[in-house]
């Protein structure tokens, strides 16, 4: 934590609430894929190639070595995560003690037998030729672009399908308006119908909630603060806290503002 903090610029994605524990988002996940199994449904998973994906391979890795999991298909089905996910098997220096010792050891956390990685787009198309039960995990994380479009214009349709969203979902995005429910959405010039149920699971999410950026801001003890990178109401919540909780000076900025600072 810094010290000395004469400004604050914090983010508030998350500045309102307080999102589902890691613990919760592993248990509604691993539901998801035992619906899929009983229903002989699509698990769709739009997920950012960084991050987001690897703790989504890394937690079936465990389950499924667990018997905590149904043994069913898994497709990655991004060029990018495949890139990134080598990328991390290339570094483990860098991550987390428990996941570094299991790669040094030969046990890969990001792959197990039912895995397949998709790359070449005809890989990609073969998927469709897949009899259900699967999980297909693909970017992009919100469904504004990627090949996640592709499977979510053919399975939204399907009663039996489900798509699970894990990470925050901006406002106009596709992902968002699936998350608030819309019962139709356009996805590249196609009229496509939602019977799918969708799900969330926000305790995958790598931004900071309420507690947290809370607790930030009473570490560092600012003499000044700004709030950015969320939704109005959101932002404006959290300027609030932090200035009736710290007494300091907060803004919210909009576009095109300036401040001066000294």
């Amino acid at each position: 934590v810094p010290g000395d903090v004469d400004v604050l610029v914090t983010e508030s994605v998350y500045g309102n609430r307080v999102h589902g524990s890691i613990d919760d988002s592993e248990t509604i996940l691993l539901d998801a894929v035992k619906d899929a199994q009983e229903k002989k449904g699509v698990l769709l998973i739009p997920a950012f190639s960084l991050e987001r994906t690897q703790i989504i391979l890394s937690i079936l890795d465990r389950a499924l070595a667990e018997k905590r999991c149904p043994n069913v298909p898994v497709y990655m089905d991004s060029p990018l995560a495949a890139k990134v996910t080598e990328a991390y098997r290339r570094n483990s220096g860098y991550l987390r003690e428990d996941v570094r010792k299991r790669l040094e050891s030969g046990d890969d956390p990001f792959s197990f037998p039912s895995l397949s990685v998709t790359v070449a787009e005809e890989e990609s198309e073969a998927i469709d030729r897949a009899k259900p039960p699967m999980v297909i995990i693909a970017g992009a994380g919100m469904s504004h672009g990627g090949r996640i479009r592709r499977h979510e214009k053919r399975y939204l349709p399907d009663k039996n399908a489900t798509l699970l969203l894990v990470g925050y979902q901006v406002p106009g995005s596709l992902g968002r308006r699936l998350r608030d429910g819309a019962k139709k959405v356009d996805i590249d010039g196609a009229d496509v119908r939602v019977r799918a149920r969708i799900m969330t699971a926000d305790g995958f999410s790598a931004h900071a909630d309420r507690d947290d950026l809370m607790n930030f801001a009473e570490a560092v003890k600012p003499k000044r603060a700004f709030v950015v990178l969320g939704e109005t109401e959101s932002a404006t919540f959290l300027a609030q806290r932090i200035s009736g909780f710290f007494g300091i000076s907060v803004d919210v900025p909009r576009e095109g503002e300036r401040y001066e600072l000294f």
